[in-house]
């Protein structure tokens, strides 16, 4: 697993044709942070294996306005961002490891990326180059502004990966479970 930390302006420009960028023909699967995207990341890596293509795992971040604010002293040398970035991409490789297994850091197919800047400008920028981006639908339910950005700049194909199906059949068991048949309840239909 290769690891990057960008910002947008490393990010493809709409004129630029290069193939030697990590999002050239790659399937793009937009992580969030708080629900972790385990269907998208799962989903992502088998598409891209089937298509024999690099999934890489990005997430987007902006630093907070008192950490923009230190400048960087000349002992240091380092942006404060650089350092939100680079514990971002510890974040996600967690992430990443929960949702694809321990053995996630050893797979040569998989790339992540921190990129600085908000996450429909990001995802939009690198759709230029990459053949899919894939997000989960926490990413796009609750906020339809982000979708409908999405869905209206992307340059490729944007795949949003639907909520878990086990928490609908939760939800059937226990309604089945309190169904009464004949004015007793179905656990006591096998009794008569």
């Amino acid at each position: 697993m290769t690891t990057s930390v960008l910002s947008t302006s490393n990010l493809p420009d709409p004129d630029d044709t290069s193939t030697d960028s990590v999002w050239a023909g790659a399937i793009v699967v937009g992580v969030s942070m708080r629900s972790g995207s385990p269907a998208a990341l799962r989903w992502g890596l088998e598409e891209a294996r089937h298509r024999g293509v690099p999934m890489v795992a990005l997430t987007a971040f902006r630093p907070s306005a008192t950490s923009s604010t230190i400048k960087p002293t000349p002992s240091r040398g380092v942006d404060s961002s650089d350092i939100i970035g680079r514990a971002k991409l510890g974040d996600l490789r967690q992430v990443v490891r929960r949702a694809l297994g321990p053995n996630a850091e050893k797979m040569e197919d998989v790339e992540l990326a921190a990129v600085r800047g908000s996450r429909s400008e990001v995802l939009i920028r690198v759709s230029q180059q990459a053949c899919l981006l894939v997000v989960d639908a926490s990413s796009v339910n609750p906020e339809p502004i982000f979708a409908s950005s999405l869905l209206r700049n992307a340059q490729c194909p944007v795949v949003a990966m639907p909520r878990p199906v086990r928490k609908v059949h939760e939800k059937l068991d226990s309604v089945v479970s309190s169904v009464t048949v004949e004015g007793k309840p179905a656990s006591d239909q096998s009794e008569s």
